[in-house]
């Protein structure tokens, strides 16, 4: 999605958005503080969808040099977020620091969903402070099983 790159989504505040499916596709480059600088602006977001695309996250300069601080002094809570199901999860370090992150902040968390690229994930790699979420992994994005599907499509 262009859009998401060419404007300053972090000043965007969307008090009574629910839901969030947020795609990547095509060559752009993103980083997990670009994730949460926008949803941290949805105080009401039960459901959040992070499709990750057939790119990495980028651990640039611009992580190293500005987004890494601001990520891991975030101390936001996702006091509302009860589903969050990340696609094309590729186990790599930026995306391991995203789910994290999630599972710490949102303590309403009652499912984490995670279809990967391949079958190396297990779920014992997960960290969760929710006693009620639970949490599924699915491989390969290409035959998404989980049933699990934002009420939107993408067109």
């Amino acid at each position: 999605m262009w859009i998401w790159s060419k404007l300053n989504w972090s000043t965007i505040y969307l008090p009574n958005l629910k839901e969030l499916q947020r795609v990547r596709r095509g060559l752009s480059f993103i980083n997990p503080w670009d994730i949460i600088s926008f949803v941290k602006n949805c105080p009401q977001i039960d459901r959040l969808f992070i499709d990750l695309g057939d790119y990495a996250m980028e651990a640039g300069i611009y992580w190293d040099s500005v987004s890494k601080e601001k990520f891991e002094n975030c101390q936001i809570e996702f006091s509302q977020l009860k589903l969050l199901k990340i696609k094309w999860f590729k186990k790599l370090e930026l995306e391991k620091k995203l789910v994290h992150f999630f599972s710490l902040q949102a303590r309403s968390l009652e499912s984490l969903i995670i279809v990967s690229r391949n079958k190396e994930i297990k779920s014992s790699g997960f960290v969760t402070v929710s006693n009620v979420a639970s949490i599924s992994i699915y491989s390969h994005n290409y035959n998404d099983k989980s049933f699990i599907f934002s009420k939107h499509r993408i067109t």
